[in-house]
């Protein structure tokens, strides 16, 4: 009874046979068939990789892998059972040497064969580990946690010592495979696709992306390496400084040019905003153009902010409007969020703040999609007040008087 209860509980049983081993007679790949076969296998899987030396680094050896045989069998207490057989393999191992763009390296590497029918035929390469091949005066670049360390370091440097409590670095992100030694004899480094992100007064900001990063040692002015001396590192920053450094923009060093940031601009105009304020009714494409409301309301701090909901493909989509700035007058930029996404957008106002025109995105700014909307209800424009979207006429004294006889 409990072999039948332990049984049950089995998602599903295994049964290995042994499958029967070649004879003497089969024998593994031989030494010329495992190089061609492994530089076959790197021109397709490292085509900007150059193979210097190739050798056999040791015997073949023999093995033997479990593998599913894709036969199942269903028992009478309803598991089901896959079995499984022993193939035989076997590895003609070698020592590989290639040029990557960060300079010559060492790869353990094996030409990998199975037994199909009476021999052993080429199945895959295995690759081991690998070692870097230092040039004279050429020193090993660093790991990518010390290069994480390194940026975090450079960054935190051009900050003044007061603001260290207010911006942070949260983390660095960097690509694999990015690093790059310099040509022309030279032997620092270079990095792409690093990304790095802050903490801003508490608060997580949006990505930097770092544009370049120059690894180097020795002199800052030909970037020459010396293998005795500190590592030290120049990068430039994409986004503008605000992204990265907040409300102390003005304090950090610019990091593409070297010096003091200039003062930020006069600030932007928000008296219009008030006017803003309204439900709005107007098409907001995502699959679809689809018709929505968009409702904007000014809290006591006098900022934006709202909801907006539409219907698409009988799915309702409702959302908020927040961290609205104004760019100009007339012009608001705000984030968004619903159930499943999140992103920026940006409404464009007449100058009766009567309609907006405007765009959002998520991921990428060159993805835009249409947003727009006509108001409904809220601040109305003077100019739009009275019967029929008409101006208020005063009547002439003469005939308030006569209306006054009336009772008006």
């Amino acid at each position: 009874m409990l072999t039948r209860v332990f049984i049950s509980a089995l998602l599903a049983c295994l049964a290995v046979v042994s499958q029967p081993q070649p004879s003497q007679a089969v024998t593994c790949g031989t030494w010329k068939e495992a190089e061609k076969s492994i530089r076959w296998y790197w021109e397709k899987a490292a085509p900007t990789e150059k193979i210097l030396t190739i050798e056999q680094n040791g015997p073949p050896q023999t093995y033997s892998k479990v593998q599913s045989t894709n036969q199942k069998k269903i028992d009478e207490y309803g598991n089901e059972w896959e079995y499984y057989q022993k193939n035989p393999y076997c590895s003609v191992p070698a020592k590989l040497k290639v040029q990557q763009t960060s300079g010559p390296r060492i790869f353990n590497v094996s030409a990998v064969f199975k037994v199909s029918g009476r021999k052993f035929t080429f199945d895959d390469v295995a690759v081991g580990g690998s070692e870097a091949l230092l040039e004279p005066g050429q020193a090993l670049a660093p790991d990518v946690p010390e290069i994480k360390k390194i940026i975090t370091e450079a960054y935190m440097a051009n900050i003044p010592a007061d603001l260290h409590s207010k911006i942070q670095v949260d983390k660095v992100m960097i690509a694999p495979r990015t690093l790059s030694r310099w040509d022309g004899g030279q032997s620092g480094y270079s990095m792409a696709s690093v990304d790095m992100y802050l903490i801003i007064d508490g608060e997580r900001k949006d990505k930097c992306e770092v544009s370049l990063v120059n690894l180097y040692k020795g002199d800052e002015k030909n970037m020459r390496l010396d293998a005795a001396g500190l590592w030290k590192v120049e990068f430039r920053i994409k986004q503008s400084m605000y992204r990265c450094t907040g409300k102390y923009q003005s304090r950090v060093s610019d990091f593409v040019n070297k010096v003091e940031v200039k003062a930020p601009p006069p600030p932007v105009d928000t008296s219009w905003m008030k006017e803003a304020v309204g439900t709005y009714k107007g098409e907001i494409e995502d699959e679809l153009v689809n018709q929505g409301t968009t409702v904007l309301s000014m809290g006591s701090n006098g900022k934006i902010s709202g909801t907006f909901t539409y219907t698409e493909r009988k799915f309702q989509s409702e959302g908020e409007i927040y961290n609205c700035t104004p760019v100009k007058e007339n012009e608001l930029k705000c984030s968004w969020k619903n159930q499943k996404s999140m992103g920026m957008l940006i409404f464009n106002f007449d100058s009766s703040r009567s309609s907006f025109t405007g765009r959002w995105w998520g991921r990428a700014e060159k993805d835009s999609s249409k947003w727009d909307g006509k108001k409904t209800s809220g601040t109305v424009p003077a100019a739009a007040s009275g019967a029929a979207g008409q101006p208020e006429v005063t009547p002439p004294p003469a005939l308030k008087n006569i209306m006054k006889g009336f009772g008006f």
